[in-house]
């Protein structure tokens, strides 16, 4: 049986993907559609959490604790646009419970890529001239950082691994100094 992981993108929520999940529990997949922390109806943590926390690196963190939580392995994480980021960062942190990754219009970061990196060419495609926004500015930041890669493998994905825990390796709140954010 395949377990889905639907992320929703940017100023979304779980719900996004209702005409989704009961076509893919048809099939008898196991689906999970969380929202992340911030955005649908978890909107309301941005009063009691500082909304610069609510970022990338808790985003992943997000799926890391679900997958962690849920027990899941072999999970197909499902990511659309922003999620994206999302989901190779989760692969790249939690690579043993992590079978396929799939984007939807969704960004595939190279390392220490931001978002922004991403929107500039899309913008500059179809901005008026001289647009300018908190992206281009700086003050969102959706920075991925450059995590060294514990294989060298082809493939998408480091092979699985059987050390204990989801997050061997860099937890979230250890990353290299070099990091920016």
């Amino acid at each position: 049986m395949s377990t889905f992981v639907l992320i929703h993108g940017a100023w979304h929520g779980g719900w996004c993907w209702r005409k989704v999940e009961p076509l893919l529990r048809q099939s008898g997949a196991r689906v999970y559609a969380p929202s992340l922390s911030g955005m649908g109806e978890r909107s309301h943590l941005t009063k009691h959490i500082d909304p610069s926390a609510i970022n990338l690196d808790l985003h992943i963190e997000d799926v890391t604790k679900l997958l962690e939580s849920e027990g899941l392995d072999d999970a197909i994480l499902v990511g659309h646009a922003y999620a994206g980021m999302v989901i190779t960062g989760v692969a790249e942190v939690c690579p043993q419970r992590v079978a396929h990754l799939v984007y939807i219009n969704g960004v595939v970061p190279k390392d220490g890529e931001a978002m922004v990196d991403q929107l500039d060419a899309v913008a500059a495609s179809s901005s008026p001239p001289g647009f300018e926004g908190p992206l281009r500015e700086g003050r969102i930041s959706c920075r991925r950082p450059a995590l060294p890669r514990k294989s060298s493998s082809a493939g998408l994905l480091p092979s699985r691994r059987t050390s204990p825990g989801c997050c061997p390796g860099y937890p979230l709140s250890q990353r290299p100094p070099s990091a920016k954010h």
